[in-house]
């Protein structure tokens, strides 16, 4: 009878696990509010949302309090190397393309360069960046969109957190930072500063997010998160918004 017994329990969670393939991932986000960001110990963003909407939405939720939190430098390390480890909203880019399995997109994003209004910064082509000191996040793609301008490394300055290159923009450190915009002013703002006193002065280029896998993955899982992304990317019974476009206007 006991045999009998961890005989079907055994096979009882062989069916769990091979139904819920997601549970065996490990998935790995940065503080890059408002599309991740931690508030009162809890985890939550434009991203954050739509990887629980989405793993829902297929009976295989993934748990807030199992997403993992790392620099985006180590994150990205992590998903290079290892199997079963999702990255994610990363910006997919022909550099990046064949280095991982991808799903999505989630939404767009601008590269942009932010910059002090008071700076008065005329940015109309990529000549016009080369007297500029330009702030980065390591292994972002704000730090690869300026690399593949040939700007030279001189004017390059790399940091591990957006923290950092807000501070030096705000004290005139660094002339323009190279970012997500909408995520540069969350961060200025959040640090004290006036976002207003800001400005966007160059679109470096426009990309699309998604959740980037390990090309060593569980192609199962791989399959059913683009199920459920493609699910909540569904137009609503109004036929208006999407379950995607409604978590996208809650934090924007």
């Amino acid at each position: 009878m006991i045999r009998l017994v961890g005989i079907l329990f055994l096979s009882t969670y062989s069916i769990w696990t091979i139904s819920c393939p997601l549970q065996d991932i490990t998935f790995i986000t940065e503080e890059y509010p408002p599309h991740s960001y931690i508030e009162k110990n809890v985890l939550k963003g434009i991203v954050v949302d739509i990887l629980i909407a989405a793993s829902t939405s297929v009976n295989c939720k993934v748990e807030r309090s199992e997403i993992r939190v790392l620099p985006w430098a180590r994150g990205y390390k992590r998903v290079l190397s290892e199997k079963n480890v999702v990255l994610f909203g990363m910006s997919k880019t022909l550099e990046r393309e064949n280095l991982f399995t991808w799903v999505g997109p989630i939404m767009e994003v601008n590269n942009s360069l932010i910059a002090r209004k008071d700076s008065k910064l005329n940015v109309t082509n990529v000549a016009d960046l080369h007297n500029l000191r330009i702030g980065v996040v390591r292994d972002d793609i704000g730090e690869r969109v300026i690399v593949n301008l040939g700007i030279p490394k001189s004017g390059v300055y790399i940091a591990s957190y957006p923290q950092n290159l807000a501070k030096m923009l705000a004290q005139r450190r660094i002339h323009v930072w190279s970012y997500d915009d909408i995520v540069g002013y969350w961060v200025l703002d959040n640090l004290g500063y006036n976002s207003k006193d800001f400005e966007v002065v160059y679109v470096v280029s426009k990309t699309k997010t998604h959740f980037a896998f390990n090309k060593q993955s569980n192609p199962e899982a791989v399959k059913l998160l683009q199920k459920g992304v493609d699910i909540i990317k569904g137009k609503s019974k109004d036929g208006i918004y999407s379950p995607l476009d409604i978590i996208i206007k809650k934090y924007l």
